[in-house]
C-alpha cells in the first residue's frame, strides 16, 4: 500500500469483480481516479486474465489498478496490491444475472434463458453455480467450510462495498484508498426488471434456500459493513 505521495490514491489496488454486483460501475470510477492508461481490465471471454499473469512481473506493476472477474485465488495477478470488492444481496444478483443472460444477444446463456421468465428458469433449475458465487470466488478453494473462508477473506481485504449502499461503499474506498470525489454513471443495468420484493413469496423463499451460503456471507458482509462505515 505504499505510494511516493502520501496524500494520492492508494496504489496498486486489485478490484475482484463479482459478477452483477454493480462492478461496472465502480470499475468506471477506478479509471477515473487512476487513468484509463493505469488501469488493466481483464475480460475472462478474451483471455486477458491468464495474458496478463503471463506477463512479467515488472510489467504487471507498471499498473496502478487491475480490474476484472477474477476470484480470490487470482488476487496476486498485481503483486502487493490492497484488495478490494463489492457484493450484492444474492437474490438480486441472481435476478440481475438472469436479465442480463436473457436480454444480452452476446451473453452465454442469452438463447437458453430468451424464451423463459425468470421463474420459469428457477423452476427449470438456474444454474447452481449461479446462486452462491459469491462464496465460491472468495473462498480459498482447498477450505473445509466455504463460507467461513469467504468471510475471513472478506474481512482481510482493504475495503468491500455494498451494491444495495453504493453511495456509502464510493465514499468507503475513497476514505480508505485517498481516492478524490468522483461523479459516476450507473452502468450496464437492466432496465424494467422485477425485483426481488415483486416475486412470489414461495419463490422467494425458495431462492434464499439456494442462495443459503451467499447470505451467510451477504448478512455477515452487512454487519462488518455497518461497523466500518456506519448503518
Amino acid at each position: 500500500m505504499a505510494t511516493a505521495d502520501d496524500n494520492a490514491p492508494v496504489r496498486p489496488i486489485v478490484f475482484l469483480h463479482l459478477p452483477k454486483a454493480a462492478g461496472t460501475t465502480l470499475k468506471s470510477i477506478i479509471e477515473r481516479v487512476y487513468g484509463p492508461d493505469r488501469v488493466a481490465l481483464l475480460r475472462i471471454a478474451k483471455g486477458d486474465i491468464e495474458a496478463f499473469a503471463a506477463r512479467p512481473a515488472e510489467e504487471r506493476a507498471a499498473f496502478d489498478a487491475v480490474a476484472g472477474h477474477l476470484t480470490w485465488v487470482e488476487r496476486g495477478i498485481l503483486p502487493g496490491a490492497s484488495v478490494i470488492t463489492m457484493l450484492r444481496d444474492p437474490i438480486e444478483r441472481v435476478m440481475s444475472w438472469f436479465y442480463y443472460n436473457k436480454s444480452n444477444p452476446n451473453a452465454r446463456l442469452h438463447e437458453a434463458f430468451s424464451g423463459l421468465s425468470f421463474e420459469e428458469a428457477v423452476r427449470a433449475g438456474l444454474s447452481p453455480a449461479a446462486c452462491n458465487l459469491m462464496v465460491d470466488w472468495l473462498r480459498d478453494p482447498d477450505s473445509g467450510d466455504a463460507v467461513a473462508s469467504a468471510k475471513k477473506n472478506l474481512a482481510s481485504c482493504a475495503a468491500f462495498g455494498l451494491s444495495e449502499r453504493f453511495v456509502d461503499s464510493v465514499a468507503h474506498f475513497g476514505s480508505v484508498l485517498r481516492w478524490p470525489k468522483t461523479e459516476w454513471t450507473d452502468l450496464n443495468v437492466s432496465p424494467g426488471r422485477p425485483r426481488a420484493e415483486d416475486l412470489d413469496r414461495r419463490l422467494r423463499a425458495h431462492l434464499r434456500r439456494c442462495c443459503a451460503a451467499d447470505y451467510m456471507l451477504y448478512d455477515f458482509a452487512r454487519r462488518l459493513f455497518d461497523q466500518r462505515v456506519g448503518g
